[in-house]
């Protein structure tokens, strides 16, 4: 027999709400590292072998007490390092306060940005940098405010319960077998919580009343869905599990997985505040 949905409550925990945290709170001087500077009549030769054992591939150049450009390691050959300076374009710099999100659009295209400390250059944030604790927390929670999002479209679009004849008899026997565990731990739950995040999203796909909230998100295409799905679970099971982020995902992947994330959070909100128009005629 099919467990009936428990009745949405509001979520406490929103976009807004992770807003807050990563946008407000976290920045881009919680994760940039020291730009690390050298003089415009340092030998370049010198100052590329100190870049090689430091393992740096980008110094700042002091200008007059200042940085205002950068050398390329790769670039250093002999001859003072103003031959080699770069003049830092205002696309590859930010703000010490600018938000996670933003570092992420531009290191999609961009290998570093510089970060600006008031009107000083004195910060670089590299694409290793993303793997540090507070972007791995960003982005543990998107993926988990996802799945919620996809639990709760279930809820709204199967509140009979019928959502159990989408899902392989396998798997719904595991997340019962699951249920009993924590019902006998007096731990109990829904048996749809009980399930993976691909359990969700496979059921999700597969439901003919969800097709114009599919449309609202933009997975109404099956082959785009899945793929959108199967990088999410990846990611989280990379995160969850200590591993590299990038664990079959590149970075440009990664980072336009977590817009779409951001966007289809943004989407379900819609859904859930106007819940009538998504509905089918017939429900």
């Amino acid at each position: 027999m099919a467990q009936k949905p428990p009745e949405l409550r509001p979520l406490k925990t929103t976009l807004d709400t992770l807003n807050k945290i990563f946008v407000d709170g976290i920045t881009a001087k919680f994760i940039a590292e020291d730009l690390e500077p050298c003089e415009q009549q340092d030998d370049a030769a010198d100052v590329r072998a100190i870049m090689e054992k430091k393992d740096y591939d980008v110094y700042g150049i002091i200008t007059e007490g200042a940085i205002y450009g950068y050398v390329e390691r790769e670039d250093l050959k002999s001859g003072p390092c103003r031959q080699y300076e770069k003049i830092f374009h205002p696309a590859e710099l930010v703000s010490d306060n600018a938000s996670l999100v933003d570092v992420f659009i531009i290191l999609r295209e961009e290998p570093r940005v510089f970060v600006l400390y008031g009107n000083a250059v004195e910060g670089i944030i590299t694409r290793a940098d993303l793997q540090k604790g507070p972007v791995r927390l960003m982005l543990y929670a998107l993926i988990a405010l996802l799945e919620v999002h996809v639990q709760r479209l279930i809820y709204l679009l199967h509140s009979d319960g019928s959502w159990e004849k989408l899902l392989k008899p396998v798997r719904l026997s595991r997340a019962r077998d699951f249920h009993k565990k924590l019902a006998d731990r007096n731990e109990s739950i829904d048996i749809l919580s009980c399930l993976q995040f691909i359990d969700k999203a496979n059921i999700l796909m597969k439901s003919q009343r969800a097709a114009k909230a599919l449309k609202r998100l933009k997975l109404d295409k099956r082959e785009s869905a899945e793929v959108f799905f199967d990088r999410a679970r990846q990611l989280r099971d990379n995160l969850a599990h200590s591993h590299d982020v990038t664990t079959k995902l590149s970075w440009p992947k990664v980072i336009d997985l977590a817009v779409r994330v951001i966007q289809v959070i943004g989407g379900c909100e819609d859904i859930e505040a106007n819940p009538k128009k998504y509905r089918p005629a017939r429900f």
